[in-house]
């Protein structure tokens, strides 16, 4: 199942009533928010060149803009990144380099120190600026991010946060993966501030049976 459905359902029986607020404002109904979204999932695909399964970094301060891109990378397909914006922009550059990203959404204030301190090569859209409306193309259907697009278990080294809007049977939330601060702490030189069971929650297969001892 893409999560997506969840949007498109909502549209279909609420889409008038409010989806999205900043404060008292309402920003966007239901049905507001499936429209964008879908048309800027049409973007992704057509404008932008994005194949099936690409990793789509979201870098961005609190904005509405926030879940049109969310659904849109989900509708399109695609996988989302999203990236805790008060990391050190190293830090970030380093995310993107190690989920391979192939596209970011940044928000105005970010978007200066994440481009100067990414790789060469990393394609950036800030969704404050006229480059964002400029993202919205036709409509698609939904589509699928097969297993086999995101076949491992964690992303890259482990650092970001991978979110698949696939849903195994049986689970109650899509699937998260990553981090493993370890590791992360390791590349940047740095002791973990936190533990595995604090930063996030993820749904990961059972270990498996650690072989025994040779006699």
């Amino acid at each position: 199942m893409n999560i997506v459905s969840l949007l498109h359902g909502a549209a279909t029986t609420f889409g008038d009533r409010p989806a999205v607020a900043i404060g008292r404002d309402v920003v966007s109904t239901y049905s507001d928010l499936q429209s964008r979204a879908v048309r800027l999932a049409g973007g992704l695909r057509d404008k932008a060149g994005l194949p099936k399964g690409a990793r789509v970094a979201l870098v961005m301060s609190n904005r509405s803009a926030y879940l049109e891109v969310l659904f849109a990378v989900w509708h399109a397909g695609l996988a989302a990144v999203p990236v805790n914006a008060k990391l050190h922009p190293k830090e970030i550059a380093y995310i993107l380099d190690d989920c391979d990203v192939s596209l970011g959404f940044v928000t105005d204030d970010l978007a200066e120190s994440v481009a100067s301190a990414a790789s060469p090569g990393h394609r950036f859209v800030c969704v404050d600026r006229p480059e964002y409306e400029g993202m919205m193309g036709s409509p698609i259907p939904a589509q699928s991010c097969d297993r086999d697009d995101l076949a491992s278990t964690q992303c890259g080294r482990g650092v970001a946060l991978v979110a698949r809007h696939h849903v195994p049977q049986g689970a109650s939330q899509p699937v998260v993966h990553g981090p493993e601060p370890r590791e992360r702490s390791k590349a940047l030189g740095q002791r973990p501030a936190l533990k595995d069971d604090e930063l996030c929650t993820r749904v990961l297969p059972p270990p498996e049976e650690p072989e025994p001892p040779e006699p």
